[in-house]
């Protein structure tokens, strides 16, 4: 398993298209208490689906949110 933390951070977007190849699933997270992270990652969740030239029923991605505290 390996896991690519970046936070959104822009100066990563380079290393993107070796990150999402070979990949056999991806955990995408986000912040629940922003707005634009959730909108962020749908531009993440594109640029997989490019780069791998697939559908988006043929992603294996599970969506996860966090900062919920109870």
């Amino acid at each position: 398993m390996i896991f690519q933390f970046t936070a959104g951070q822009e100066e990563y977007s380079a290393l993107r298209r070796e990150w999402f190849t070979n990949r056999h699933g991806y955990l995408l997270g986000y912040d629940v208490t922003s707005p634009v992270s959730l909108e962020e990652l749908y531009d993440l969740r594109e640029g997989i689906l490019e780069v791998l030239q697939c559908g988006t029923e043929d992603l294996p991605a599970i969506l996860a949110g966090n900062k919920v505290h109870f």
